[in-house]
């Protein structure tokens, strides 16, 4: 697992040479309502493995919020695993982690996350649980009256 910074901040790990990310591996990036982990290296990056993202606060990124997550001197390829495809093109052009959904440019030398959004059904869980707690209590009210 390649981390930059593990903990309550935010973090930039700096890598000199090439940097080739395995079927196996996690880029595990940490981030805030307007700032993120980043990695710079200082060669090349080829995306590989799975792109993990973990919240450090407690406010979401706005949907318009574009966060470098990877920047390389010497160039991008590559994509992460757990990317979704455009059906169309078969281009990956988003990531879903955990309870969230997030756009993933690559870029000639850097890879930018954006759009950051509940993941379908996600809102809607927490939604039914929200609901159903009022409605149990009501119940057990009128069986002590």
């Amino acid at each position: 697992m390649l981390t930059a910074g593990a903990g309550s901040d935010v973090a930039l790990l700096s890598i000199v040479g090439d940097v080739t990310q395995s079927e196996a591996a996690t880029l595990a990036i940490e981030l805030d309502a307007d700032t993120s982990d980043a990695i710079a290296v200082g060669g090349a990056f080829e995306a590989g493995g799975v792109l993990s993202l973990a919240f450090i606060g407690e406010l979401l990124p706005e949907a318009t919020t574009e966060l470098v997550i990877v920047t390389a001197t010497e160039g991008v390829s590559g994509q992460f695993t757990n990317a979704i495809a455009d059906s169309s093109t078969g281009t990956a052009i988003g990531v879903r982690t955990g309870s969230l959904v997030f756009d993933v440019v690559y870029l000639d030398d850097s890879i930018v996350i954006s759009n950051i959004v509940p993941a379908p059904g996600a809102s809607l869980l927490l939604g039914a649980i929200v609901v159903a707690v009022p409605r149990r209590r009501r119940r057990l009210t009128r069986r002590e009256a």
